[in-house]
């Protein structure tokens, strides 16, 4: 076995039924376990974050006592921005926030975890989503170059009382807070 599909062998091995969801060419490169929050529901879904040479995506496969699937994909050269925040409010989550395709994705984990995430989310963006790649098929055509994701870091710092999660435990709703960002740094990948 080679040093890049040990590791890809290693996830598909771990994650029952991913095989089964691969598109072609497609190498699993990372997995997480962490909170997934595509906006499509009220709830966020606890599943295995994988990222792949292709797309990123949450996971979920149970069989038993009945057949369940949670796979929630963002494409890799359709990412615009990837955010790493820190909420003041959670002392042990850090949150990613993804946004390209007119979607943004929320992925919650540890501290350790999100960065590591980070890290290699950024490098595969970095190595298998070039910019000049276009994010739909009808857009080969006008050959339009889609601009390096921008990549940043920020503290929100707010009360725990204004926090959403506040308002999920008190209220069953989930407001958007009005939070203070106190440090941003943003670059160009």
């Amino acid at each position: 076995m080679s040093s890049k599909t040990q590791p890809a062998e290693k996830i598909l091995g771990r994650l029952k039924g991913l095989r089964n969801h691969m598109q072609a060419d497609e190498v699993p490169l990372f997995t997480v376990p962490a909170i997934w929050d595509g906006g499509q529901g009220q709830r966020s879904m606890p599943c295995d974050v994988v990222l792949t040479n292709q797309r990123l995506f949450g996971y979920v496969y149970v069989s038993f006592p009945r057949e369940r699937l949670f796979l929630d994909a963002l494409s890799l050269p359709t990412i615009q921005a990837v955010s790493l925040r820190h909420n003041t409010y959670e002392p042990v989550f850090r949150e990613l926030l993804i946004s390209g395709g007119g979607r943004k994705i929320h992925i919650r984990a540890p501290r350790q975890k999100i960065e590591s995430l980070y890290a290699a989310l950024r490098s595969a963006i970095e190595q298998y989503a070039p910019t000049a790649r276009p994010a739909h098929d009808d857009e080969v055509t006008n050959n339009t170059q889609h601009p390096a994701p921008t990549y940043g870091r920020q503290e929100i710092r707010t009360s725990f009382e204004r926090s959403p999660r506040r308002a999920c435990f008190c209220h069953n709703r989930l407001p958007r807070p009005k939070a203070t960002v106190t440090h941003f740094t943003s670059w160009q990948g």
